[in-house]
Order: structure tokens, then C-alpha cells, then sequence
């Protein structure tokens, strides 16, 4: 039997040890997929994360003066919407874990901008009520915002943003879009 002899490949020309693809099937399968990598960061849903980057980073800063985060802000909002809402409601209306909401709450407690309160119906419950340096911060800080959305928003006309909330409000509505 002859040995079998190899044939030289990049690795011999010099290459380094990156690997090259392979001369396969799999080879128009593999720049396909790089194709689409590249045509998916121009696609709606890398616009979207885009503008929510934005939106956040512009937020957290005209925030920050308040001693407030986006998130404590969003907490506060859903607080004042839904007054006496427990903690697992409002984590799951603000759809992040209910211990990382707990850890919100306790710094707007420390503030004194949030009060936990046993409820009348159900001692094993505590239910949440914004005090009053609450509700002059959240006007304060709501001002500031409205503001920053004029800023960012401001040469939108407001058909467009109007068709574009209506567009975010039906993706939520579907249940396979909910956080978890």
C-alpha cells in the first residue's frame, strides 16, 4: 500500500493559524450568513435598538440631577398610574425581575421618595405610594424629559411619531413579544 501523501495547503504557504473556510457546501452557506450579519445592522430592529440607545443615554443624563435613573423614573411613573401597586406588580409592569426592582424601590425609599406600606386587604403584600417630594421630582424630571424628546424628536413630524408609537404599542400587545 502507497502512503498517502498530502496535499499542501495555506497552512504550508505561510499562513497563520487562523483558520481559512473550507472549500464546501458549506462555504456559500458561510457567506451568506456574513451577508445577512451585514444587512441585518441596517434592519429595522438594529434601527430600533439605535434609537433606544439614544433615548436612554439622553434620558439618563437629564435624569442624573434628579438622582434618578431611567428605570427609578419608569418605577415612579407606573407607581403614580397604578397607586398601591405592590412590588411583583410593578416589576412585571416595568418588566425587569422583581429583585432588581426591589433594589430600585429601596434607593427611592432611601430617598424618601417612595413608601412601602402593608396592605389593608392583604398583610403579606406591600403596596407602594409616592409621597409628596415625589410628585413635585417626577413634574421637575418630566418637564426635563418632554424636553429631551422635543430635542431628539422635534424635526419628526408627528403623523410619523403618532404611526410609530402605534407601531410599538401593537408589538407589545402580542403576547410572544413579552418580556420575561
Amino acid at each position: 500500500m502507497a502512503p498517502r501523501t498530502r496535499t499542501p495547503g495555506p497552512r504550508d504557504e505561510g499562513a497563520s493559524a487562523e483558520r481559512l473556510p473550507r472549500r464546501s457546501a458549506g462555504r456559500t452557506h458561510d457567506v451568506r450568513s456574513a451577508q445577512d450579519a451585514v444587512a441585518l445592522r441596517q434592519s429595522f430592529g438594529a434601527y430600533a435598538v439605535k434609537l433606544g440607545d439614544m433615548v436612554f443615554a439622553r434620558a439618563e443624563a437629564a435624569l442624573a440631577p434628579f438622582g434618578l435613573t431611567p428605570l427609578a423614573y419608569d418605577a415612579m411613573v407606573c407607581i403614580l398610574e397604578g397607586h398601591g401597586v405592590s412590588q411583583q406588580d410593578l416589576s412585571r409592569r416595568v418588566g425587569i425581575y422583581a429583585p432588581k426592582m426591589v433594589a430600585v424601590l429601596d434607593g427611592l425609599e432611601e430617598q424618601g421618595l417612595v413608601e412601602r406600606q402593608v396592605s389593608a386587604t392583604d398583610r403579606r403584600r406591600r403596596e407602594l405610594r409616592l409621597t409628596p417630594t415625589a410628585l413635585k421630582l417626577l413634574g421637575r424630571a418630566t418637564d426635563v424629559l418632554k424636553a429631551v424628546e422635543d430635542e431628539l424628536f422635534g424635526s419628526v413630524p408627528l403623523e410619523q411619531r403618532e404611526s410609530f408609537a402605534d407601531l410599538v404599542t401593537r408589538l407589545e400587545a402580542n403576547p410572544r413579544n413579552a418580556l420575561r
